[in-house]
C-alpha cells in the first residue's frame, strides 16, 4: 500500500494491492482500482484480475465484458 501512496501513477503497485485487497475480501476495493487499471494500461493482465475477481462475486455479465477484453489484448 505504501508503494501505490507514494506513487499513485505506479499501475503495477496498484494491480498488487487489488490481489491484496481482494485476498482480504475487500473486493469493492480491489474492483475500483482494476476498474482505474483497465482504462489507463494496455496490460491485459488487469483485465484478467478484473474478470476474475467480478466473477468470484457474482458479477457475471461484467466479468464475461472483462474477460473478452482480456483475450482481445493478449491476441
Amino acid at each position: 500500500m505504501s508503494a501505490w501512496q507514494r506513487l499513485p501513477a505506479y499501475t503495477q503497485a496498484e494491480g498488487h494491492l487489488a490481489e491484496v485487497e481482494s485476498a482480504m475480501g475487500q473486493h469493492d476495493e480491489a474492483i475500483s482500482g482494476l476498474g482505474r487499471l483497465v482504462t489507463t494500461s494496455d496490460d491485459p493482465d488487469y483485465a484478467a484480475q478484473l474478470a476474475r475477481i467480478l466473477a468470484e462475486t457474482g458479477q457475471l455479465e461484467d466479468a464475461d465484458l472483462w474477460r473478452a477484453q482480456a483475450k482481445a489484448r493478449y491476441n
